[in-house]
């Protein structure tokens, strides 16, 4: 059910992300000496990360959780100059975002995979007359979200 607000989010971050880069880009070559430099070293780090928005997600999540970090302490210096930090800020939130929807997602379908072996347990010991029901009404509602996207 929460595979729609993990996809926002996951856009909303890759589409942070992006914009950081395009931002640090439009840097480079800025007749600015500190700002160009400071470009030069965010575009590395950038390239050191190498993240794909494509990449899975909870990888995505992680590498973007340290790349931040990174922004925050190592090259605040580098942020500040070229005003990025509320890209910086933004970015951290969402990702933040991701990373507990994703969780949350991951314990309710161990919740339900312990359900499910519960019931198929039970139904095994004592028949599946006892279970049918409630099986297939277990069934519908599952059926039921995944016809309308969740």
């Amino acid at each position: 059910m929460l595979t729609d607000d993990i996809a926002t989010a996951d856009a909303e971050h890759d589409g942070l992300y992006s914009g950081y880069k395009k931002a640090v880009n439009g840097f480079r070559n800025l007749p600015v000496e500190n700002m160009a430099k400071a470009a030069k070293v965010l575009t590395q780090h950038i390239k050191d990360y190498a993240i794909d928005p494509k990449m899975q997600l909870d990888k995505e999540t992680g590498l973007l959780m340290n790349f931040i970090d990174d922004l925050e302490k190592k090259y605040s210096s580098e942020v500040q100059t070229l005003s990025l930090g509320a890209f910086v800020t933004a970015l951290k939130a969402a990702n933040e975002k991701v990373r507990t929807l994703t969780a949350t997602r991951k314990a309710s379908d161990e919740a339900y995979r312990l359900l499910v072996q519960f019931v198929n347990a039970y139904a095994l010991i004592e028949g599946d007359s006892k279970y049918l029901s409630f099986i297939d009404y277990v069934n519908t509602e599952i059926n039921d979200l995944t016809q309308i996207g969740h």
